[in-house]
């Protein structure tokens, strides 16, 4: 097994941090993030992550609890990253998503060196479905917590608004109208490839075991997070559903995704493995 050093894993987790906190520490009115510092403290907490991600899987891919929080926080920092670039409005979101990727980097640290033995090519060769769907299912996780802290600076800002005082964090995050735009495309984005992710799913399955589908944990809640995210959406489209109350749906949503990709994996790992 490819262990690497707790001092690794550090500065992986370290390296997410200086982002937000050049953001939190600069006026309100330069928190927009333009400058050259920025993208440089971006590119650090994409890389740190993804390098120790390859060292991880570099003997094979371990699907454990800790390998599944470093690849989701990898997965997640990197699409990030594409979004900032896409959407200037999302630069800012980098406020609360580095800071909760480096919480699951730290939980990861903890159970570093208790994953999952490598599969071997003899018992389990990752073939080309496997391998699309793994792709699809961290893409898809990674979509849906940015949804979800999207979700999160919708509500910190509609709080702040309510009592009409903002603090020093809701005046550097987007604008309440910018957050609930973010969660909208990302949820659509969360839907699509959750939807791919259970069609390759199927076809793995189908390759492998000669059956369509097969009825287990991860299967039924990440099914329970698509049919929440799309009454989501339809909700919206329908009712004009927005706000905090959409974003607790959210929320659920992104709980639901959670007990099914890594929440299933600390079952099997720590506390029956």
């Amino acid at each position: 097994m490819n262990v690497l050093s707790l001092p690794v894993h550090l500065a992986a987790v370290a390296s997410l941090l200086p982002v937000a906190g050049a953001l939190y520490w600069r006026p309100p009115d330069r928190a927009a993030a333009q400058d050259a510092l920025y993208w440089a403290l971006l590119a650090l907490a994409v890389a740190g992550p993804i390098a120790l991600c390859l060292g991880l899987v570099a003997g094979g891919w371990r699907p454990g609890f800790g390998v599944s929080l470093w690849v989701t926080a990898a997965g997640s920092m990197a699409i990030f990253a594409v979004l900032a670039v896409l959407v200037p409005t999302a630069r800012r979101l980098a406020l609360l998503v580095a800071p909760y990727l480096a919480i699951l980097g730290g939980i990861a640290t903890i159970w570093n060196g208790t994953e999952t033995i490598p599969l071997a090519a003899g018992e389990r060769a990752i073939g080309p479905w496997l391998t699309i769907h793994i792709v699809l299912a961290v893409a898809a996780y990674a979509v849906v917590t940015l949804a979800a802290i999207a979700s999160l600076a919708l509500t910190l800002q509609e709080r702040a608004l309510k009592r009409r005082r903002p603090s020093g964090l809701s005046r550097r995050l987007p604008a309440a109208a910018e957050a609930e735009a973010l969660e909208h495309r990302l949820l659509i984005a969360a839907e699509i490839l959750l939807g791919l992710g259970v069609a390759s799913g199927m076809g793995a399955q189908m390759v492998e075991n000669g059956v369509l589908f097969v009825l287990e944990h991860k299967t039924l809640l990440t099914l329970a997070a698509f049919v929440a995210i799309g009454g989501l959406l339809w909700a919206r489209a329908r009712y004009g559903l927005r706000g905090r109350r959409a974003a607790r749906l959210v929320l659920v949503a992104y709980l639901l995704i959670t007990l099914g990709f890594p929440g299933v994996k600390f079952v099997t790992d720590v506390l029956v493995g």
